[in-house]
């Protein structure tokens, strides 16, 4: 039996993954490169991302050195480079210069164009440049077959995600002609995942069209790509996607009867392929648990069947009632007798039973959503509701496996996992916690890689650097408008530990940014007060004296109430006296004096 957990991985990678996107030139680098070359490579990329094409071109220059190989590559991210620094026209002249207009390079300079005219709203010329290559590259040679594939993939991205449903299959569909399932493992991965996408792509036109002649074209389409993805039974993500694919045909036929005995067919080897991924994970740990074809399968079909149910409550008066009945709790039998069908049923099948998948959460969601709307609509209560305490184990378990590998010191693996459980659950204690952790990781990572032999990897350094600014923003700024007070108060706490940590490893500017974030995001947070005046005592021992008063003045205008408001008044008082500005000065002493007279009337009075 094969390795579940390379299985898995396998089929988990998107098609991106497979296919480097770069051209053959640069995956004949990558052979023989390895990870310094590929980390080269992304490292300028992200500079080109985040904006810094100036940087890039040190790390590009560097590279080019070490890998000759790596030049068409490179030269994309250039052109990229100067298209965000808005040299369009210098791009394009830096392009045109090119003597072979055949060439990868040539072509990968081009649709980093294409996909820059798409960013700034100019579909036309983008998809006239896409159309170019594909006309040139009909037959495309050894040089460009992976670039061919790329090309049909990232098109097809961009179509979909400008609307144009049928235009993005046929896309997929050249891909397809291209890939091989025979081949090897990867190329079985790559061409699982591009064929699910266009099946899916064909069900949302067919869902968009008339019942009848109008759906059965893309159905026939999709039926065609889905009979094949039932045979890919050893990769079981994209298998268990076509059993619910297969059963939303069903579905997008008016019969549900039919849709829930599809999944019924496969149930066994559904039930199987969990059992033996228990086995060779059982506590979650290589995550999975996580994307295992069963909880996949009957969530799939659970949003399916309540979407179908909204579509038909949108018909008015001519809405089917029974139908949508059928849809949300199961068809009657022959006694009358509802089945096991049925959105709800496998919404909370999905949740008490595999807490530990990525669906668990949003499965919970859909059973509570069906709840109420059936309340509402009916009048009617169900019986089956989830407790606090179920939903309070399903969270749980979605961030333990990720802490305790955090736990172990393996922060990248950490990093992910705290990703994956952030996607169902981004609100609350607990996702305070998990994205607190990942700057953590972060930190841990930026210190271990500086501790390592001549310094570690600066690219490395740099990249984690910037991953960890934005988490730690992020942490101040998202929780701290939670209308969940035990949230916004955890959220202030994280925001505390992370300056303070900042500060320990020697970055004492981005500690006291930190820490005015958290005066900023967090002013009535319980702490507000003594971190406001440690920061100003702080501040005067320095000799900071203007920004001491400015902080004095933060505790003795908005904390009146606070134990730090007289000592402030007094410490704003003695700045101002440093500073000379002696108006200011007596003002402080006059108020200071009659905030203390009134204290001790009050005292005596008790």
């Amino acid at each position: 039996m094969r390795v579940w957990r390379e299985v898995f991985w396998a089929a988990a990678a998107s098609f991106a993954a497979v296919a480097c996107g770069q051209g053959a030139d640069a995956q004949d680098a990558e052979k023989g490169a390895g990870a310094p070359y590929d980390s080269e490579v992304a490292y300028a990329e992200r500079l080109v991302e985040y904006g810094f094409p100036d940087f890039a071109d040190v790390v590009i220059a560097r590279t080019k050195a070490k890998w000759p190989e790596s030049e068409t590559v490179f030269f994309a991210i250039e052109v990229r480079g100067m298209l965000s620094l808005g040299k369009e026209e210098e791009a394009k002249k830096l392009i045109a210069a090119l003597p072979d207009r055949k060439s990868a390079k040539y072509w990968a300079a081009r649709l980093a164009l294409a996909n820059f005219c798409w960013r700034r709203g100019r579909k036309a010329d983008c998809g006239k440049i896409y159309k170019e290559f594909f006309d040139a590259n009909k037959q495309p040679s050894a040089e460009l077959a992976s670039f061919t594939r790329d090309a049909y993939w990232q098109y097809g991205q961009i179509l979909a995600a400008g609307g144009k449903l049928a235009e993005a299959a046929d896309s997929y569909s050249s891909l397809l002609k291209l890939l091989d399932k025979n081949k090897n493992d990867e190329e079985a991965s790559a061409w699982c995942n591009v064929s699910c996408e266009t099946a899916e792509i064909y069900l949302r036109l067919a869902s968009a069209a008339e019942p009848g002649k109008p759906r059965e074209e893309p159905l026939a389409k999709a039926r065609k790509i889905v009979d094949q993805l039932l045979w890919m039974s050893d990769q079981p993500v994209f298998f268990g996607r076509a059993i619910a694919m297969r059963a939303q045909m069903e579905l997008l036929k008016g019969d549900v009867a039919k849709a829930q005995s599809t999944i019924d067919e496969y149930i066994d080897q559904l039930a199987q392929l969990h059992k033996q991924i228990e086995e060779a994970d059982p506590d979650g740990r290589h995550g999975l648990l996580r994307q295992s074809p069963m909880p996949l399968c009957r969530f799939m079909l659970a949003e399916m069947m309540w979407k179908e149910a909204e579509a038909e409550m949108k018909k008015g008066a001519k809405r089917d009632d029974e139908l949508v009945r059928s849809l949300l709790f199961g068809a009657k039998g022959p006694k009358g007798k509802r089945g096991e069908g049925g959105a709800y049923r496998h919404a909370i099948n999905v949740f008490v039973r595999y807490p530990q998948s990525a669906w668990a959460g949003r499965a919970g969601d859909l059973a509570k959503t069906i709840a109420e709307f059936t309340e509402k609509t009916y009048g009617k209560k169900i019986k089956t509701v989830i407790t606090p305490e179920q939903e309070k184990s399903v969270r749980a378990s979605q961030f333990r496996v990720p802490s305790e590998i955090f736990g172990e010191g393996k922060y990248e693996e950490a990093i992910k996992g705290f990703h994956a459980a952030l996607s169902s659950y981004p609100e609350g204690p607990d996702s305070v916690s998990a994205v607190e952790h990942i700057a953590i990781s972060y930190l841990n990572l930026i210190a271990r890689e500086k501790q390592a032999n001549g310094g570690g990897d600066a690219a490395k350094i740099k990249e984690w650097r910037i991953d960890a600014d934005a988490v730690e923003g992020y942490v101040a700024e998202r929780f701290s408008g939670s209308a969940d007070r035990m949230t916004a108060t955890e959220g202030g706490n994280a925001t505390l530990r992370l300056a303070a940590l900042e500060k320990q490893f020697g970055e004492a500017k981005r500690s006291a940014a930190l820490y005015r974030s958290f005066l900023e995001c967090y002013p009535d947070h319980a702490n507000a007060p003594a971190v406001a005046s440690s920061l100003a005592s702080e501040a005067r021992k320095e000799s900071r004296l203007r920004e001491a008063v400015t902080l004095y003045s933060l505790v003795a205008e908005r904390y009146t109430n606070s134990l730090y408001f007289t000592s402030a008044l007094v410490n704003k008082a003695v700045c101002l006296e440093r500073l000379g500005d002696r108006a200011g000065q007596s003002k402080r002493w006059a108020r200071t004096w009659r905030r203390r007279r009134t204290y001790c009337v009050r005292s005596r009075r008790r």
